[in-house]
């Protein structure tokens, strides 16, 4: 009698999270990532974020971050193992902190999420004591 409950199904393994994004970006890069809710007023337009352009998203900030010297590459730093920079993201949860956020992650340095909705003050002892070399905010 055959055990239906012991169903195996393959899976790809992934390493990082860089790889899970480049993987749905090669199987479904036309899919839709996210839906995006805009309002003018009383007009409400929603704009499709494939996952290809999710993927160049985060690729464009995290150039831009490389360019801007927020990693170590290039400075003695790499070659002894202090490859990070650490960078603070707070803000509101939307599209916008999660490219920053994975831009971060996927090779230029250490993310320090920080809550929203913490004191002012404890934002900023929170900035001091993670030593955050930048800050991406929104207004």
């Amino acid at each position: 009698m055959e055990d239906k409950r012991m169903n195996i199904f393959e899976a790809t393994e992934f390493e990082n999270i860089r790889d899970i994004i480049k993987n749905s970006v090669k199987e479904y890069p036309e899919n839709k990532a996210f839906i995006l809710k805009e309002t003018e007023g009383k007009n409400v337009k929603y704009k499709n974020i494939t996952y290809k352009e999710f993927d160049k998203d985060i690729d464009n900030l995290g150039t831009k971050l490389v360019e801007m010297g927020l990693n170590n590459l290039g400075t003695g730093l790499y070659e002894l193992g202090l490859k990070d920079k650490r960078i603070a993201i707070i803000g509101k949860n939307r599209y916008e902190w999660v490219v920053s956020y994975l831009a971060v992650v996927n090779g230029t340095g250490i993310v320090i999420p920080l809550d929203k909705g913490l004191p002012e003050q404890e934002i900023e002892v929170s900035l001091k004591r993670s030593k955050a070399d930048a800050i991406i905010f929104e207004n």
